[in-house]
């Protein structure tokens, strides 16, 4: 098993979503977890989620609309386009007049009982049980099989990767993102989107974490570090907002 020193936390690396449970300083979780076997792009009978009609992306768009954050669009855009790991698996919710992806401010509580932990890719990967101010219907089938009836929250190089393929990625970036704790109430901010290979939705990628509100824009700091040397994705990709 490999850990990861986050402050006072031993953070294991995720093995794979199906059948192994990430334990914090012995903290062990009797919540149910996803099996794996229908959205885990490894199985061999393992099919992609279909994507979110105009009219779904249309309805989240509105939904969310109160929530936007739109000094973070163009940095949002910038992590997706540079630093997501296989971007073209996440279908986003509405892009702004630039053509940028929209923004928006989610908040919740880090789920304690599957805290967060480190994927192959170098993502931390958390749960958020969200306000009660957000649309029920944000949360979909797949959410509530197999992530608890939580959101699904990404955030990028978070760690360094241990996939091959995923490290061009992480080049020249250093992450900016506060890593959240278990059962801390969070404010979050990001693109909301669905995640077609697991067929849940998503706050992905994350670009700010924290226990008050987020800033009208992000500091600059975290565009440097985003426009760092990067080995893939380096020219502006299609923003996948339509499906």
């Amino acid at each position: 098993m490999n850990i990861i020193e986050s402050g006072k936390s031993m953070i294991p690396m995720d093995q794979g979503r199906g059948g192994w449970h990430p334990l914090i300083q012995g903290l062990q979780s009797s919540a149910p977890v996803s099996s794996g076997d229908d959205d885990n792009p490894l199985n061999p009978n393992w099919q992609p989620s279909p994507p979110m009609s105009q009219q779904q992306v249309d309805h989240y768009a509105k939904e969310l609309a109160p929530f936007r954050m739109p000094g973070w669009d163009n940095a949002a855009t910038q992590m997706y386009n540079l630093r997501v790991y296989h971007n073209s698996r996440l279908q986003t919710v509405g892009t702004d007049s630039q053509g940028n992806i929209d923004a928006y401010v989610i908040s919740g509580t880090v789920d304690a009982g599957f805290p967060p932990h480190q994927e192959a890719d170098g993502d931390m990967h958390f749960n958020v049980k969200l306000d009660p101010q957000y649309a029920a219907d944000l949360i979909n089938s797949k959410n509530v099989q197999s992530e608890n009836g939580e959101l699904v929250c990404e955030i990028v190089h978070a760690f360094p990767a241990t996939q091959g393929d995923a490290e061009p990625g992480g080049q020249g970036y250093v992450n900016q993102v506060t890593l959240p704790k278990p059962g801390q109430h969070v404010y979050l901010v990001g693109p909301y989107a669905l995640d077609k290979d697991h067929g849940w939705m998503e706050c992905h990628p994350v670009l700010y974490v924290g226990s008050t509100p987020p800033p009208a824009n992000p500091p600059a700091s975290l565009l440097q570090s985003i426009q760092g040397t990067s080995g893939f994705n380096t020219q502006k990709a299609v923003v996948n907002s339509k499906g």
